[in-house]
């Protein structure tokens, strides 16, 4: 907050217990950061890690950029490890709802309109895709 107005905002998940990494080890995932367009805050990240590793026991926090439109410096000057890459994905664009799907999750998987060129007023979904995320973990 700044001058009572909300400038930058994060989201996390509850905890959720990681058995491979052992006994009570728990884990949550920064969902989202956000500040108001135009404003950056200085630390602001760190500073709502800190705010929620103050009230939330965990083990870690983890995270994804997303390769479309981050290389993750933001992730890296908080402090956060690179862990993995997730490589690029299929979704198909539901073209009636703009709705995005990933194949595992399309409504009505067996009767799809796919894109071929020929009769695009009849094309419900259009498969694209995206370059992928970065995972990136924050051990406390």
């Amino acid at each position: 907050m700044y001058e009572d107005e909300l400038v930058a905002v994060a989201t996390f998940s509850g905890t959720r217990l990681m058995k491979r990494q052992g006994e009570g080890y728990r884990s949550a995932e920064l969902i989202r950061f956000a500040t108001k367009p135009g404003v950056t805050v200085t630390g602001g990240l760190t500073k709502l890690i800190k705010h929620f590793a103050n009230q939330v026991q965990t083990n870690d926090i983890m995270s994804y950029a997303d390769r479309d439109w981050s290389t993750g410096d933001g992730y890296k000057a908080a402090g956060f490890t690179l862990h993995s890459a997730v490589p690029p994905a299929y979704l198909w664009l539901d073209t009636s709802t703009s709705k995005r799907y990933f194949e595992h999750r399309l409504p009505n998987a067996l009767n799809i309109t796919v894109a071929t060129g020929e009769n695009q007023d009849d094309v419900r979904f259009i498969r694209l895709f995206n370059t992928g995320s970065l995972k990136y973990i924050l051990y406390l």
